[in-house]
């Protein structure tokens, strides 16, 4: 399995499309297309 791009909290293995946190990340190692805001209004309705 790799990890996901550089990040040492996510290993992938892209051949089975299954993913494992390995640890919970930062708000700094998180890519910054992320946000926040759309997911919390998502699971707010």
């Amino acid at each position: 399995a790799a990890r996901y791009g550089s990040s040492a909290w996510l290993e992938w293995d892209e051949a089975s499309m299954r993913g494992k946190f390995l640890n919970r990340p930062e708000r700094g190692e998180i890519p910054e297309n992320i946000r926040e805001q759309l997911i919390v209004e998502l699971y707010s309705k």
